[in-house]
């Protein structure tokens, strides 16, 4: 059997300054508070620490920033533009569910979120709070928010961040392994459509390797865009207008904002301050007859 620890309690030390020495009662009473004691705080639950981060898009602010605790967004409960209200000890945000609340109570109580060094810290306790911060409109996660915001801010989740990172990254690798394999014809037209020079900085045509070098980079600059208009019938009709506009197939300067054919025909008139170009793209896609027309006539033309 153990031996039993030293009593601490009051009496105990009364005892011991009066010369006195502790009962084996009053060791075993304080042998068993002891023993209480740290059976509670073994099962204790920690307060927690943790904190559910906001971090601000605009890294330009300086100083700390305050988000207004009122503020008109959708609910996503009724799908309609409802106001919420952020109060210290009300556990609801809608304006229409806080009954029973003076304006002097709504006048003391009002909270806000303040960003110190552009980012918001609320402690994972605060469940209203992390709450009003998501449904917000400032919200750039909220799938139901409206923009134009001067205060966006998201939520920061470094495992979510690196998963979208990891995701650019290989949808990028995927572009760029495209703009290297593509055949050469296809790459030509994609190419001009994304304004990739065929003109070196001295005024030679480039090399083959080097238009796919500048067509590579331009995938791994805006993959987004690169992938979307791979397969667009707009880098036929932009490659055919370029070719015709280049070969002089397409006559502009006969009449001021019209558009002929070499044969003198007329194509069609040409709105001022447009970008030629873009414009008989614009044309040939519309799906009028006269675009049907234009596009079969460019189609024969370009071989």
């Amino acid at each position: 059997m153990s031996k039993p620890k030293s009593s601490t309690t009051l009496s105990s030390i009364q005892s011991t300054m009066l010369g006195q020495s502790p009962t084996l009662e009053q060791i075993n009473q304080a042998q068993a508070e002891n023993d209480y004691s740290e059976i509670a705080k073994s099962n204790s639950v920690e307060a927690p620490n943790e904190f559910v981060i906001f971090k601000l898009v605009n890294t330009k602010k300086k100083g700390n920033i305050y988000v207004d605790g009122i503020n008109d967004t959708i609910n996503p409960k009724t799908d309609k533009v409802e106001r919420m209200r952020l109060l210290s000890g009300v556990d609801t945000l809608w304006v229409k569910d806080q009954k029973d609340i003076t304006k002097e109570y709504v006048d003391s109580n009002r909270r806000s979120l303040m960003f110190e060094g552009k980012i918001l810290r609320i402690p994972s306790w605060d469940t209203i709070a992390i709450e009003y911060a998501r449904t917000c409109s400032h919200c750039i996660d909220n799938p139901k928010r409206r923009s134009g915001s001067k205060m966006e801010f998201f939520e920061w989740n470094p495992k979510k961040q690196a998963e979208e990172a990891l995701k650019k990254q290989h949808f990028m690798i995927d572009a760029m392994q495209k703009a290297l394999s593509v055949p050469e014809d296809i790459m030509r037209k994609h190419a001009l459509y994304l304004n990739v020079s065929f003109i070196d900085e001295v005024g030679f045509p480039k090399e083959t390797a080097s238009i796919r070098r500048d067509y590579a980079l331009k995938a791994q600059q805006d993959p987004q865009r690169f992938m979307e208009t791979y397969d667009s019938p707009l880098v036929e009709i932009s490659f055919l207008v370029k070719k015709a506009l280049s070969d002089s197939k397409i006559d502009i300067g006969r009449e001021r904002n019209k558009a002929f054919w070499g044969t003198g025909k007329f194509i069609c008139s040409i709105p001022p301050h447009q970008n030629v170009h873009e414009y008989l793209v614009e044309f040939a896609s519309a799906g009028s007859p006269e675009a049907r027309d234009f596009l079969e006539q460019l189609r024969f033309s370009i071989k």
